[in-house]
């Protein structure tokens, strides 16, 4: 009888706890599709493709009805092999630019280091890196180019980390504090480090870290110094992972490239120019248009430069366009006139 009893109480709150459970909302299901989808892009898993367009376009499958989700900006659920295999050695590449807030007022030694560990752990890992003092030169080299090309309307950083062509771009932010007790000197770090997609500076994602206090026999900063680092090896795991699942979702319809016309005063042409010019893209997505300029996103799965071969074959074939010519590239950004 007791037993019975027991049972039947054990029943009673396994339902309660049930009854009492937040129901998953719709908006978490969709997430955690397309998390699921990333996280399969990046190690090779095969994510559940039923109602998971992202699923359907990481593995090639038709997706189902769902897929009025995705976004508006390509088919994709036509992925190929190639394409899937190009979307797998991207993100296993992706080129990262680690720098640190300028505005945290973080001490210039402890910001170099922190960096320098950063670039360290990226170089392990058979990544190319670009160092605190070749961030620091291109920010004095490139002012001129920086005020001309975009004329404030990105941070200095982005627009360096364009230049650099880095995919993603990492910044380093603490606060940190010495102290010293029986001639002894101890350091504690609070790291933050924030991920951004270079091309639109848009947030992947963002990872704390609070180090263990560390111990020093020759000074404070000695200290506060070897907390810091520690802290930013031990993050580096993390940063990499979130960005590449993050990265993952935003590249199943194609890498986004931006694409500028200078002189366009008819749009008649250019949207036969942006017709062409989408036959040969999996997506093209007019973001402006004036008579001194014309925007695009270009979502294709390849190379800046075999966008721009696409473009002069797409301008060849519209009168008026023959003679367009590439002013500048940087990144994943490329400008054209069209010499009218």
């Amino acid at each position: 009888m007791t037993k019975a009893i027991g049972a039947i109480l054990a029943a009673v709150v396994l339902l309660a706890a049930c009854a009492s459970a937040p129901a998953k909302k719709p908006v978490d299901e969709k997430q955690d599709a397309y998390n699921a989808a990333a996280k399969a892009a990046v190690t090779g898993e095969k994510a559940p493709v039923a109602n998971n367009p992202a699923a359907a376009a990481v593995q090639g499958k038709p997706a189902t009805a769902d897929s009025a989700s995705q976004p508006a900006s390509g088919d994709s659920s036509d992925v190929s092999d190639a394409d899937k295999k190009f979307i797998q050695n991207f993100l296993t590449n992706l080129h990262y630019m680690v720098y640190f807030n300028e505005k945290s007022g973080l001490d210039v030694f402890l910001a170099k280091s922190a960096v320098g560990q950063a670039d360290r752990y990226l170089l392990q890992q058979g990544r190319d890196v670009i160092d605190f003092d070749q961030i620091v030169r291109n920010k004095n080299d490139q002012k001129s180019a920086y005020q001309t090309e975009v004329g404030e309307s990105m941070d200095m950083i982005q627009f360096i980390a364009q230049k650099l062509n880095a995919d993603v771009y990492v910044e380093l932010d603490a606060q940190t504090q010495g102290s010293d007790r029986n001639g002894k000197f101890y350091g504690d770090a609070n790291i933050t480090a924030r991920m951004f997609e270079t091309s639109t500076a848009t947030l992947l994602g963002s990872v704390t870290y609070k180090s263990p206090t560390t111990m020093s026999a020759s000074s404070s900063q000695d200290a506060v110094t070897n907390a810091l680092v520690a802290g930013v090896w031990a993050m580096m795991p993390k940063i990499i992972d979130q960005s590449r699942t993050q990265m993952a979702a935003r590249v199943q319809s194609g890498i986004k490239f931006e694409l500028v016309v200078q002189k366009t005063p008819d749009a008649r042409t250019m949207s036969q120019f942006r017709r062409n010019l989408a036959k040969k893209m999996r997506d093209v997505e007019q973001i402006s248009s004036s008579p001194s300029e014309t925007r695009y996103y270009v979502y294709y799965f390849g190379r800046l430069q075999e966008v721009e071969d696409a473009v002069y074959d797409a301008a060849q074939k519209v009168t008026g366009l023959e003679n367009l010519y590439q002013v500048y590239s940087r990144g994943k950004s490329i400008t054209f006139n069209t010499g009218l």
